[in-house]
């Protein structure tokens, strides 16, 4: 350190030394830093100076930026930054001003952190300078977008400090808005529904995305419409928030983004995908398709597009494939007995490394497996059509492994996989296994899996999957699921086969009582007989149940009297026998 302040030192006498009004703004920058680093022995006049050099320097382009970066600009700005008193407030806004420049990227904005610049902002929050408070303000809002500066973010008692900014009309509240829903617009927990509440919030980011989009000043500026896009895609998580977007006017803005923005369409197109999970953004979407302009869908569905990336032609191939219903009605023809099933993994792309070895741990215990970039014996790897390959996996799947996360919980496509994954086990076709990737995500755990997951999950049982050691352990259980899962289907296969021959037997029966019994419904004969109860089909078939009375068992459920060895016999079967039978809930 001692031999950097000398170097620095040495640099400073050099500038005081020479007059070079000629040399190159970039030649300059590092006199700039040097005598940013000694801001007491430097004048005001050559501090602003070289301020407004850095400034115009950090706006040529992103490489530029990277260089201050690299070069130790970072810590003197933010010391500059962090003064206090009068005579600072020029040089502190010109200063300000340089790092919201900075922090327009992540390869900057994210070192910003590092260098200490959250709680220098916040506190700058609380200035009685309206330009500092608006410069700081944006910074946090540039910071805010980054996803890996998220968990600093949300420990540093930003959301506290924005607070009294959040519904003011200037842009200032507009930028305060976007940090809530960077940070905290997709979280399900009450304490984070700060979009939730009816101030506004949701309207605003919409009307700016519309005016922005319509080349329209917003507070007098003109603004970049990444910044609300992603807003928007983020808030559009929280079920609570879809209708309200809905409501405003958002599908109709993203609608246009998608389509005169490409370079923002994944953005566009994901928000979509997620309103599309709403009743009210269903309607409006399906509507949509059948004007020209939802065509847009499909030009951005379409392979070799030149304008559209691969997860914007996916995301459009899954929102086509919501739309036209086929995430809620599966094929009503099951896959034939005889035909091969596998196992099928629903999983987001950060957790593919854990996935991949639980892959490859249960093909070593002899198991079948499909996953996304790597298919099956059943069915191929996933080719263009996403929607499709998905849905083939499904539906040939025995047991469906979703491996819950954040992420997951965040991703449309997930969310559209794991929705068709349950039709099919409503429906008797699979069953579903869960396994928790992150220790501190789970039903159980302080922050709780919430919103659509959670409904998903209901009650039912997990296994761990938050560490690698943990995978063969896994593996082993998702085993005996399979296992106990055949041997169930064959089950029911032998038990459907044997209560078909029970009837053919029970038809064989002659005499007057044969006629009467025909018309019972088949499964109380089938029921009877497989109970070895064939003696009392006269009895059922002469309208002589006087043996049976309710109790005080469930209320959907006859028993026998007390003592009495006859089988419990559900209503439902006896309700759809022969129309001379009825069973009333007080009467025998």
């Amino acid at each position: 350190r001692q031999s950097e302040e000398d170097h620095n030192e040495s640099t400073l006498r050099h500038v005081q030394q020479t007059n070079r009004p000629d040399e190159d703004m970039a030649d300059n920058w590092k006199i700039h830093i040097a005598t940013l680093r000694h801001p007491d022995q430097a004048s005001r006049t050559r501090l602003e100076a070289a301020l407004k050099d850095l400034l115009d320097l950090s706006k040529q382009d992103e490489s530029a930026r990277l260089r201050l970066a690299q070069e130790g600009a970072l810590a003197p700005l933010i010391a500059v930054a962090a003064r206090t008193g009068e005579y600072w407030i020029g040089i502190r806004q010109v200063c300000l001003q340089v790092l919201a420049t900075i922090s327009w990227h992540a390869e900057t904005g994210l070192p910003l952190v590092e260098a200490g610049m959250l709680p220098i902002a916040i506190n700058a929050l609380n200035d009685e300078d309206e330009v500092i408070v608006g410069r700081a303000m944006g910074i946090l809002n540039n910071i805010a977008m980054y996803e890996q500066a998220r968990k600093q973010m949300l420990s540093s008692g930003v959301l506290e400090a924005i607070k009294p900014f959040l519904g003011q009309p200037a842009l200032i509240g507009l930028d305060a808005d976007k940090i809530v829903a960077y940070l905290v617009g997709r979280e399900d927990a009450k304490e984070h529904e700060m979009m939730v509440a009816g101030d506004g919030s949701i309207e605003r980011l919409v009307s700016a995305a519309h005016d922005t989009l319509h080349s329209l000043q917003v507070h007098g500026l003109k603004l970049s419409v990444m910044g609300l896009l992603k807003a928007m895609r983020l808030i559009a998580i929280n079920d609570n928030n879809k209708t309200r977007l809905v409501s405003a006017g958002a599908v109709g803005v993203l609608l246009l983004a998608a389509d005169k923005r490409r370079e923002h369409a994944h953005l566009a197109v994901g928000a979509l995908l997620e309103l599309s999970f709403d009743d009210q953004g269903m309607a409006e979407l399906r509507s949509i398709l059948k004007e020209p302009r939802g065509a847009i869908f499909t030009t951005l569905s379409t392979p070799g597009n030149e304008g559209a990336t691969e997860e914007v032609r996916r995301d459009c191939r899954d929102l086509l494939f919501m739309l036209k219903g086929q995430s809620e009605k599966p094929p009503a023809k099951p896959i034939s007995a005889k035909e091969k099933k596998h196992v099928m993994v629903s999983y987001a792309w950060a957790q593919k490394k854990r996935v991949q070895k639980m892959c490859k741990e249960l093909r070593r215990l002899g198991l079948d497996v499909w996953r996304d970039e790597e298919g099956s014996s059943v069915v191929p790897a996933m080719s263009a059509n996403t929607a499709d390959s998905m849905a083939q996996a499904l539906e040939a799947a025995s047991v469906v492994l979703v491996c819950v996360s954040r992420d997951y919980k965040d991703s449309g496509n997930c969310r559209m996989e794991c929705k068709y994954a349950k039709a099919l086990e409503a429906a008797g076709r699979l069953k579903i296994v869960y396994l928790m990737m992150e220790e501190d995500f789970t039903t159980t755990s302080e922050t709780a899996i919430g919103g659509w997951l959670r409904l998903y999950m209901e009650d039912a049982l997990w296994y761990q999957c938050w560490d690698d050691e943990l995978v063969e352990e896994a593996a082993g259980k998702v085993t005996r699921v399979l296992e106990e899962r055949e041997g169930k289907v064959e089950r029911e296969k032998r038990e459907a086969g044997e209560e078909k021959a029970a009837l053919a037997e029970a038809r064989e029966v002659t005499g007057a009582a044969a006629a009467a019994f025909s018309a019972l419904a088949p499964e109380v004969v089938a029921w009877l007989t497989h109970n070895k109860l064939e003696a009392l089909l006269p009895a059922f078939a002469e309208h002589e149940i006087s043996t049976l009375r309710e109790s005080s068992a469930p209320t959907d459920f006859l028993t026998p009297r007390p003592n009495s060895h006859f089988p419990t016999i559900p209503i439902a079967l006896l309700s759809r026998s022969h129309s001379g039978i009825g069973f009333h809930r007080r009467r025998t």
